[in-house]
């Protein structure tokens, strides 16, 4: 069975760098990067 990587903390220059090139806007927590979900997304009333 594979095993899973160690991802690395990323630098918070490398991070601003990414966001600069990005069409979609991440959160940086700790050294890890997290994707935000769209706030037109989950707007109250257009559950699917």
């Amino acid at each position: 069975m594979p095993t899973a990587e160690a991802a690395l903390p990323l630098s918070v220059t490398d991070y601003l760098e990414g966001e600069q090139q990005s069409d979609i806007r991440h959160e940086y927590i700790a050294g890890q990067v997290f994707a935000m979900a769209c706030p037109n997304s989950a707007l109250p009333g257009q559950l699917l």
